[in-house]
């Protein structure tokens, strides 16, 4: 650290902290402990910028200091912090990662339309008094459908090694 850099103010050291998950921003790493890194370096900025930091643990940091990491890369893994989402994942990123947070997501998306499906089905039996009264017959197939087709795409999920 030179001796004229000012230190990074606790507000924007805890900001830059909450948004890693005090954890290291390479997605693949997410080590501790932690250090606070300019991505364009301080020599040239001479001021600590939130959108030019960002939280590495220490190897890392050595890594994007010797070049192994590039300063687009870093500026990347800051873009995807920034997102609301922690887990997105650019539609473009063919990385394992990416396709199985996308295949998560996908899952996950079932389930929560077969449980809505499934509610509604029990609800419609649970307030018909005598079975299935016509007036909830078609909310009953359609729920029944619904449930149907995602059983069928968790057996098929299940079906893959």
């Amino acid at each position: 650290m030179a001796t004229n850099r000012t230190k990074v103010p606790r507000p924007l050291a805890r900001q830059l902290f909450v948004e890693t998950g005090h954890r290291c921003a390479i997605p693949t790493c997410r080590a501790t402990p932690l250090e606070i890194a300019h991505i364009v370096p301080w020599h040239r900025v001479q001021r600590h910028d939130f959108h030019n930091m960002i939280v590495l643990c220490p190897n890392c940091h050595t890594r994007f200091d010797r070049g192994d990491i590039d300063r687009q890369a870093m500026f990347r893994y800051k873009e995807l912090l920034r997102l609301s989402d922690p887990n997105h994942v650019a539609p473009d990123d063919p990385s394992p990662r990416a396709g199985l947070i996308r295949a998560y997501r996908l899952f996950q998306s079932e389930m929560t339309r077969w449980h809505k499906t499934i509610s509604t089905l029990v609800s419609a039996v649970k307030y018909s008094s005598g079975g299935f009264p016509t007036g909830n017959l078609k909310p009953c197939r359609t729920a029944a459908s619904i449930a149907r087709a995602a059983a069928d795409k968790l057996g098929n999920l299940r079906a893959v090694p």
